[in-house]
């Protein structure tokens, strides 16, 4: 069945007029519009991401409960142990807390499974936490459904803290839970990878060192006949007030407590300071201009020179924030966290780590995740960060796009064949030179991973081989399957076979398997209803893992196709973000896109239609000549991956055709040129 072609629904006079105000091109102002972002403050916000846009970690539940443990951990030099998945997500969080605790001078166990291991603790590895006398586990990336272990080693006097963003059960782990899914977390982002909730664990943690942490700061904005007035507490805006001129003694007596730290933002501060003292003597006070003075190392003249200076050091677009207030605000919460150097020097290396981490696990680029990606890119291509990872990539064509597709499959290469090892020593490792010889192994366990999924895929997609069990669902299972290539291996079989796939390794009484949907669909939840057959059970809506005893492996495999059968529908569509004149085209205009960056889920890599294209050449080209290259517009190279015989199809009819593609740019013999990615093609009408 040919997909339908979704067209994006929006007024070409409304698209121009925010183009002409905001100076941003028509075509991504188009992008934007088809993806439901059409407020104009929106749009800079989505364009322009700025770090003081991020929610404050202290709105997670359980933070500084958290964070008092591991302080007394640290103060009472207990033993403290990091638990974490094997997966880049998992070690990424691990490498985090690990860094942070040997700063501290604690130096912990890790742990993660191994081998045939099967995903989250189990007796066996509380018992070796036992044996090692540990007092506190953290859990990175996992931990929220390891309600049996955790009981299990609270009898021992273990404690836990839990940092993970998978789904909880009703049922919640005897410890400290620092996860934004829990029913009770009103932290506004849900979207966090397991490195996401670390890094906010870690900010929240290193900024409970500061002067600032716990107090409540009270900002005072003077206009000429009111003042604004809003109080600020470890990052949270609270209160938001707009007092007349004569009623602000009043205010003060009534609103502010003598242990309140007043800034002036403007307007006479002498004058103001004299009221407050003349209420509160002790109470301190200040102003934002020796805040930024103190910061900078320099005397500001005056207010103008340094928001000037500050805008630009914090990237801060001053032009569309909507009012001046607002921006001294962004400034002042921005010095805040930017106080101590030493600290803001480890969470950019923290940003690093988040970046790889979050695009490895695949989650959505968008909200906090784009602003801090975005600055984790910015960090690598200035050449700091992880310096492993700036040995892997070149920085000046680091994108989501080469951690995705080259950086987070090569490191995530070893845990997957039983070697994790290998990929935790990566991200610990200091030494330049063992760093080199790290990545020698990896590459060679890498290219053996390719060898081993081709050739299992291949022979899925060429043979009956299998379980096929009906057509909206593909199972197969083979002992001779590493249980960590499973959800390669059913992400690949999904996108092929477009319906949802549960792939597994069988041993001896215990079978391990992965799950991948397809589309949009959430595949999970057919199997929560059924989680007392499993012995394992986790993941997200589309991708989730698996532990389960042999003998329940046919009905559970029943009871999910059953479930999957009536609810499936294969998404036959294919929607367009904007409509492109193929004469516009140019490396220019592509890389005007590039502002829409970081791409990936739910910010997918925008899709163009060009109508009424004469094809002027056809060739085949690859190994077996299976993909295609159309010639349009004079030179201008058309691409079709695998797709040779349809595109053959088309030019032997000799009509002029409708494109639908990506843009991307072409680099040969140093000349860079536009080229497109052909998604689908049909007669113009």
């Amino acid at each position: 069945m040919k997909p339908e072609w979704i067209l994006p629904d929006y007024s070409r006079q409304e698209i121009e007029l925010i183009s002409k105000k905001t100076g941003i091109d028509i075509n991504i102002i188009s992008i934007l519009f088809a993806r439901g972002i059409k407020d104009e403050h929106e749009i800079h916000k989505f364009l322009f991401p700025e770090l003081n846009n991020l929610h404050s970690p202290f709105l997670l539940h359980g933070i500084f409960d958290a964070i008092d443990r591991l302080k007394a951990a640290i103060k009472n030099n207990e033993k403290i142990a990091i638990f974490g998945d094997s997966d880049l997500d998992g070690i990424t969080s691990l490498t985090i807390i690990y860094d942070l605790l040997v700063k501290f001078e604690n130096r912990p166990l890790i742990r993660y499974p191994k081998g045939r291991e099967s995903y989250g603790l189990s007796h066996e590895i509380i018992d070796e936490f036992i044996n090692n006398k540990i007092d506190l586990v953290i859990t990175v990336d996992s931990g929220i459904r390891d309600i049996q272990e955790i009981d299990y080693a609270k009898k021992h006097n273990i404690d836990f803290i839990i940092t993970d963003h998978h789904e909880p059960d009703e049922d919640l782990p005897n410890a400290i839970i620092v996860n934004p899914k829990k029913d009770n977390c009103k932290y506004p982002f849900k979207e966090l990878a397991g490195v996401g909730v670390v890094f906010k664990f870690v900010q929240a943690f290193l900024y409970s060192y500061t002067t600032s942490f716990n107090v409540n700061f009270v900002l005072i904005y003077e206009n000429k006949i009111t003042y604004d007035i809003i109080n600020v507490r470890n990052g949270i805006v609270g209160y938001d007030y707009k007092i007349k001129k004569n009623d602000i003694i009043e205010f003060i007596s009534i609103e502010i407590n003598e242990d309140d730290y007043i800034i002036l933002l403007n307007g006479e501060y002498s004058v103001l300071k004299s009221l407050i003292k003349s209420i509160y003597p002790e109470i301190n006070i200040s102003n934002i201009k020796k805040i930024a003075s103190d910061y900078c190392n320099l005397d500001f003249e005056n207010n103008d020179v340094m928001i000037d200076r500050l805008t630009k050091d914090f990237c801060i677009d001053k032009a569309h924030t909507l009012e001046e207030f607002g921006l001294y605000v962004k400034l002042f919460i921005e010095l805040q966290w930017r106080d101590s150097k030493k600290i803001f020097s480890i969470l950019q290396e923290n940003a690093v780590l988040f970046t790889i981490g979050t695009i490895a696990d695949i989650m959505p680029l968008i909200g906090e995740n784009r602003d801090i990606i975005k600055y984790g890119l910015s960090v690598l291509k200035r050449g700091d960060g992880h310096v492993g990872i700036q040995s892997l990539i070149d920085k000046s064509k680091v994108s989501s796009r080469t951690i995705s597709w080259d950086i987070a499959p090569l490191l995530n290469a070893p845990g997957r064949m039983g070697e994790t090892d290998l990929t935790v020593n990566f991200f610990l490792e200091k030494d330049n030179v063992k760093i080199k010889y790290i990545i020698f192994e990896i590459h060679k366990i890498n290219n053996d991973r390719k060898k081993r999924v081709a050739s299992i895929v291949e022979k899925l997609k060429n043979n009956d081989s299998g379980i096929k069990l009906n057509d909206n669902i593909f199972f197969y299972m083979n002992e001779e399957i590493i249980d960590g290539l499973a959800g390669l291996i059913a992400n690949r079989l999904a996108d092929d076979m477009k319906k949802p796939v549960i792939i597994a390794a069988g041993t001896d009484g215990s079978i391990k398997g992965s799950a991948r949907s397809y589309g949009n669909f959430d595949f999970l939840s057919h199997t929560l209803t059924i989680a007392h057959l499993f012995e394992r059970l986790g993941g997200h809506a589309q991708a989730f893992g698996f532990t389960a005893n042999q003998e329940n492996i046919e009905e559970i495999i029943n009871r999910i196709n059953q479930s999957v059968a009536d609810r499936f529908i294969p998404d036959k569509t294919i929607q367009i973000d904007a409509i492109l004149d193929v004469n516009d085209i140019n490396t220019l205009l592509i890389e005007k896109f590039s502002l829409l960056e970081p791409f990936g889920k739910k910010n997918e890599t925008p899709v163009f239609i060009s109508r009424q294209i004469k094809i002027e050449e056809f060739s085949s080209f690859g190994s077996t000549n299976n993909h295609g290259k159309f010639i349009i517009n004079n030179s201008l190279q058309v691409i079709g991956w695998n797709m040779f015989d349809k595109m053959d199809s088309y030019y032997k009819v000799k009509k002029n055709v409708d494109l639908i593609y990506n843009l991307t740019q072409n680099e040969f013999l140093g000349k860079t040129s536009p080229r497109l990615i052909l998604i689908d093609i049909d007669f113009s009408d």
